[in-house]
């Protein structure tokens, strides 16, 4: 009979070790479930924040173009001006030379 309780006292202290194990094992389990939940939340936010930023991201290039498309468009219509205006000045200087050479020639030769 010794043999059998020493078997049942061993079984017993085997057992009482796996409990502990058990345990400390259910303990970690319920840490990592309560950290992977954690985890999922921060992952949802952060998840949010990309999208927002990649919205503004398209925002702010749409800004970029379409401020680059009207200061283009504007210096366009500047140095189109800017055109013009030389050509008439150079039309009126052309105009103004042929009437003053006109001039020349109708107006009688000074007297010496």
């Amino acid at each position: 009979m010794c043999l059998s309780k020493k078997s049942e006292k061993e079984f017993k202290e085997k057992v009482k070790s796996k409990e502990g194990n058990l345990k400390d094992v259910k303990i970690q389990l319920g840490e990592a479930q309560e950290l992977e939940e954690s985890l999922r939340r921060d992952l949802k936010r952060v998840t949010k924040d990309i999208e927002v930023l990649e919205k503004r991201n398209i925002e702010i290039r749409n800004e970029i173009t379409t401020e680059s498309r009207q200061y283009q468009n504007t210096k366009e219509q500047s140095e189109t001006g800017i055109r013009d205006c030389r050509e008439k000045v150079s039309q009126y200087l052309a105009d103004t030379r042929e009437k003053i050479k006109e001039r020349s020639k109708e107006s009688p030769a000074p007297l010496k």
